[in-house]
C-alpha cells in the first residue's frame, strides 16, 4: 500500500464519529473501505459517524464481528451500508460465505470491511484503506489516552486516486 500525505489526529470518539460523518458525505456508491487497527482501536466509532453522514442513524451500527455482515439502509432513501468483519474469515475463499459479491462494489452500497487485510488479494484495485492507530499517553500517568491516528492509504495509487481524494478532503475539511 502506498501512502497519502498527512494524518489526521483523533483527540477523543467524538471527534472520530465527526471525521466519519465527513468521510460519509464524501463516499459514492460502490466505495470500498477497510478500515484497520487493533481492537478497541475505534473502528465501530467511525462507522459509526460514516452512516451518520450516509443518512443512516448511527445508534443502529454495532461490531459485526460475530455476524460478520450487518446491512444499514438510510430513511428516506440513498445509499446502503454494508459493514463486514473480516476477522473471522479464513481468507478471501470464505467470501461466498458472507455474500459478499452481492453488496460490494454494487452502485447503491457503501462496504465498509473492518480486517480487510486478511482477503486483501480479494478486493477491488480502488478500496480505499484507512489506519486507525491507538497514539497518546498522558504524561503524568502513563495511561493511554483516547487520541488516535486515521491515516488513508490505497493499494493502487491509481486506481483509487478519485476516492481517496474525496476521502481525504473529507478528513481535512472535518478539521475546520
Amino acid at each position: 500500500m502506498s501512502d497519502v500525505a498527512g494524518d489526521r489526529v483523533s483527540r477523543d470518539e467524538f471527534e472520530t464519529e465527526r471525521i466519519g460523518r465527513a468521510i460519509g458525505r464524501a463516499l459514492r456508491g460502490g466505495d470500498v473501505l477497510v478500515l484497520e487497527g487493533p481492537l478497541g482501536a475505534g473502528k465501530t466509532r467511525l462507522v459509526r459517524g460514516i452512516a451518520a453522514g450516509l443518512g443512516i442513524d448511527p445508534s443502529e451500527v454495532s461490531s459485526p464481528t460475530f455476524v460478520l455482515v450487518q446491512e444499514y439502509g438510510p430513511s428516506g432513501g440513498g445509499l446502503t451500508l454494508a459493514h463486514a468483519d473480516a476477522y473471522r474469515l479464513d481468507g478471501p475463499e470464505s467470501l461466498d460465505s458472507v455474500g459478499w459479491d452481492e453488496f460490494a462494489g454494487h452502485g447503491d452500497v457503501v462496504t465498509i470491511l473492518e480486517w480487510g487485510s486478511r482477503i486483501a488479494a480479494a478486493l477491488p484495485l480502488t478500496t480505499v484503506w484507512i489506519e486507525i492507530e491507538p497514539s497518546g499517553h498522558d504524561p503524568r500517568s502513563d495511561a493511554p489516552t483516547r487520541e488516535r491516528i486515521i491515516r488513508v492509504r490505497t493499494a493502487d495509487g491509481e486506481a483509487s486516486a478519485g476516492a481517496v481524494a474525496r476521502v481525504r478532503a473529507a478528513i481535512d475539511a472535518a478539521e475546520a
